[in-house]
């Protein structure tokens, strides 16, 4: 079997050019407009688009993420259960890349901007290297 792991947009030939928002054009150029984050860990992985990032020095760094609600009370959740770590942070922009080895101690979690109705809130973590 073939895996095709392209995303795609199907659309009815009848409404073709009358949503642009819709056309692939437009979601390709946005593409270059959200720096994409990654968190990953042995049994979890968080992502989300970038709002804020503060590096004093590449042992701590300071990210704010747009990710939803329910995964930012998660994260908040491990945090004061058993404590997080991150192995690994990478961030996207369209084709470029930047991958930053941890291990990381995820410290001083918080949940910001919460957006009701669409279920969405920046989640505000510190990275300190181990």
């Amino acid at each position: 079997m073939i895996e095709d792991r392209s995303n795609r947009l199907l659309m009815s030939d009848s409404i073709r050019g009358m949503i642009p928002e819709l056309e692939e054009e437009y979601i390709a150029s946005l593409g270059d407009s959200y720096v994409i984050i990654t968190l990953t860990d042995l049994t979890s992985i968080t992502s989300g688009i970038l709002v804020g990032i503060s590096i004093e020095c590449l042992a701590e760094i300071k990210l704010d993420i747009r990710v939803k609600l329910n995964e930012a009370f998660s994260t908040i959740k491990n945090y004061t259960t058993s404590g997080l770590s991150c192995r690994l942070l990478y961030m996207h922009l369209s084709d470029d890349e930047i991958c930053l080895p941890g291990p990381f101690k995820i410290s001083s979690p918080k949940i910001l901007d919460i957006d009701h109705q669409n279920k969405m809130c920046t989640l505000g973590v510190d990275l300190i290297k181990i």
